[in-house]
């Protein structure tokens, strides 16, 4: 995401109390109940999601320039 999508003049936070912060979107995990552990081992999840993909893709980028 870019920093207009925020500046537009149409963005209105939805926030009531607390910070607000934009994220890009990454990945889904499940979480059983709610809580902050339960959410840090969801974020930890797509984390690990994230860099396995991107394993796999550096790992074939360098797989095709062995063969040039």
């Amino acid at each position: 995401l870019n920093e207009s999508w925020v500046n537009n003049g149409n963005w209105e936070p939805q926030v009531i109390d607390g910070v607000t912060f934009g994220v890009k979107f990454l990945g889904s995990a499940l979480v059983g109940k709610a809580g902050s552990a339960e959410a840090a081992e969801a974020t930890k999840t797509v984390i690990q999601m994230v860099r396995r993909r991107l394993l796999v893709i550096y790992s074939f980028e360098h797989l095709c320039r062995l063969y040039e």
